[in-house]
This record gives C-alpha cells, sequence and structure tokens, in this order.
C-alpha cells in the first residue's frame, strides 16, 4: 500500500472514531403508560388492576389480562418476576402477552428478572428506571425497585421524598418486606426503615408479588397484600392461599374495595 493510501486509511479511521456514537434509547414504557394514565379525569371512583409474577406462564397471564377487562381498570400493574430469567426471548414473550392489555400497563422488576447478567439493562432499556411515582385522582402510586431483595440507602432517600404529599398513597413493589411469616422469602436489606417510612407518611396500602400466595397483613396502620400468582404455578405454603389470580381495587372518596379475582 502506498504512503498517500495509509494516509488516507488513517485519516478516514479518525474521523469515523470522532463521529457521536447514538445512543441506545430506552422504550420507556412505564413513562408511556403513565401518560396515558394522568392524561384521562382523575375522579373517583376508579378501579387499578395487580396481577403477581407471570414467570413465563404467558398463557394463564393473558387469560388474566382478558379477564380483567370485566372490571374497567384504569390501569394495570404487574408485581415483578415478568420473566423466568431476563433473557431476551423471555422479554419478547412477555411483550407479546402484554400487546393485548385492556388498559394501560406499568412493569415492576422482580428477582427472576434480573437472574442473567443483562437482564437489569434489559428491563431498564424496555421499562425505564425501575422506581418511579405518578398522581392520578388524589393518590400517588409510588413503584419500588427491591429486585436484589433490598434497598439502597439511595433508594431509600428517594421513597422518602416520594412520601412527602398528603395524597393516599399506595406503594407497589415486588418483595414483600421481612414482616410476619414473609421473613423466609422477603426484602431484608432496608426493610426497618420502609417500615418505618410506611407508618410515618402513613401509606395506606402495600402491593406485592414473589412469593406466589394471596396473604394479607395489618401492620402499622399499613395493610400489605401479596396478589398470587400471574401465571407461574402457584405456592403451597402453611399460610396463605396458593392461587393464580389477579386484584381489582376500587378507590372511592372514602377508601378502597379490594376484591381477588381466581382464574376461573
Amino acid at each position: 500500500m502506498s504512503t498517500s493510501s495509509k494516509r488516507f486509511w488513517v485519516v478516514l479511521a479518525s474521523v469515523w472514531l470522532a463521529l457521536p456514537v447514538a445512543p441506545v434509547v430506552a422504550q420507556d414504557l412505564n413513562a408511556r403508560a403513565i401518560k396515558q394514565i394522568t392524561a384521562q379525569p382523575g375522579e373517583t371512583p376508579f378501579t387499578f388492576v395487580l396481577i403477581g409474577d407471570p414467570q413465563g406462564g404467558y398463557a394463564k397471564f393473558k387469560k388474566l389480562l382478558a379477564q380483567s377487562a370485566d372490571v374497567n381498570p384504569r390501569f394495570i400493574i404487574v408485581l415483578g418476576d415478568l420473566t423466568p430469567r431476563g433473557g431476551e426471548d423471555d422479554y419478547a414473550a412477555y411483550m407479546q402477552a402484554i400487546s393485548s392489555a385492556p388498559a394501560p400497563i406499568l412493569s415492576v422488576i422482580g428477582d427472576n428478572d434480573v437472574v442473567l447478567p443483562e437482564g437489569r439493562d434489559r428491563y431498564e432499556s424496555k421499562f425505564g428506571r425501575g422506581d418511579c411515582f405518578f398522581d392520578y385522582a388524589g393518590c400517588r402510586f409510588v413503584i419500588l425497585d427491591n429486585a436484589d431483595k433490598r434497598l439502597t440507602r439511595d433508594q431509600i432517600h428517594w421513597l422518602e421524598e416520594a412520601l412527602l404529599t398528603k395524597k393516599r398513597k399506595f406503594v407497589l413493589m415486588h418483595c414483600p418486606p421481612f414482616l410476619g411469616n414473609w421473613w423466609f422469602d422477603s426484602s431484608k436489606g432496608g426493610s426497618r426503615k420502609f417500615l418505618e417510612l410506611m407508618r410515618v407518611h402513613k401509606v395506606k396500602r402495600v402491593f406485592m408479588g414473589h412469593v406466589h400466595i394471596v396473604d394479607s397483613l395489618h401492620y402499622e396502620d399499613t395493610d400489605y397484600l401479596i396478589c398470587g400468582s400471574g401465571g407461574v404455578p402457584p405456592a403451597l405454603l402453611p399460610f396463605g392461599r396458593a392461587q393464580i389470580c389477579f386484584v381489582s381495587v376500587t378507590v372511592t372518596g372514602g377508601g378502597e374495595k379490594v376484591s381477588v379475582h381466581a382464574l376461573p
């Protein structure tokens, strides 16, 4: 190769390396859903739906989504373990399943979604940050990422800021806190501070997945509910109820009506 040819390729390579690299743009489907939700008139009564872990059981999960249309939900929140391992094929199957949802759908990250090292990146590229909140009809909905079964100091600080409102407050996350029978498979790191924040900020209800049962606790004026399985086989435990189901919450001016709807 001649000297002039070498110079040409060196210059071309230098120009190519200097070009700005286009960032990977996250779809942020949760942000899109929140935009759809908050664009609607924020009036009570309204109903929202909660579904526990699909975790690969997408045939039954899709039946639950279809069944949830009967309660006319304003929005649906899936409480983590969207996938078995957080693989790209897993997410493709989940995305196909939610494509026919009867209302805007928000997806919480779960521990199964971060089994593979790249699982969290895949989740965030599709749904955005795991911690977020939005306001609707005088209520604040706080979605919390405890897929690693802990909360960091930064998350605790963020959560405290998110709860600084006089609105009615609901917290939605994957793993239950270290509380009652749930100690054996719970979010332990930061759990004491989390429970304290629920009490101090008078959070009405906390909704969770992870354990594949329906089970509830009332602790320091907050109601905690594990919302069953969203498709994966339910767990057989000496407490709670093994059930594939969705939960509807109808919010009125004076409270909430919580109902469990089993898959027929």
